[in-house]
């Protein structure tokens, strides 16, 4: 709508300024249900920020308090966590004690059989060296050995044989010959 300027020097009559003062009201109308709906949605907004303002407030006081109860919880989980690990840490020391005991002990009952293998071995030796001494110096040993009393009646056997248990069984049999006729 557009108003007309008015001079001042003309006369205004009554109509025309009934007529100004009609289109002033329904621009002052217009203007204030404008001012009434801007008015409300600007309350509605402002109550709207309150409760917003209000929520996350609450949302994070909530969250700081819960954050120290989550704090507090892995703390003491892992507390008990600590608590375990050095309970089997300390078992696992002990555990380590006792095995170098055991190991201390095998080496020496290693050392002993490692000696005694080679005083075995060297008794063996011996015993080879002299057999073969023997024969060299003309005796027959294995001629010798069929005049024994267990080879001539008798067939005469021995077996020696290691058990799991690290014990050594002996057997010796001695069977009658049969008669070669």
């Amino acid at each position: 709508m557009r108003l007309k300027k008015i001079k001042v020097s003309e006369e205004v009559s009554n109509s025309k300024l009934e007529k100004l003062i009609r289109a002033q009201n329904k621009v002052i109308a217009r203007l204030s249900l404008d001012i009434d709906r801007k008015g409300s949605l600007m309350a509605k907004w402002v109550e709207n920020r309150k409760l917003w303002t209000n929520k996350i407030n609450q949302d994070l006081l909530e969250k700081s308090n819960n954050h120290d109860k989550e704090i507090d919880e892995l703390k003491q989980h892992h507390e008990l966590d600590l608590k375990y690990l050095r309970g089997e840490y300390d078992k696992a020391i002990e555990v380590n004690r006792e095995l170098g005991k055991v190991n201390d002990d095998c080496i020496k009952k290693n050392t002993e059989i490692l000696k005694s293998h080679n005083d075995i071995t060297r008794a063996y030796n011996g015993l080879h060296s002299l057999g073969k001494f023997a024969e060299e110096s003309g005796v027959d040993i294995k001629n010798h050995n069929k005049m024994l009393p267990e080879n001539d009646a008798y067939e005469f056997h021995q077996k020696h044989t290691l058990l799991e248990s690290g014990n050594v069984k002996h057997t010796w049999t001695a069977k009658k010959k049969k008669e070669v006729k």
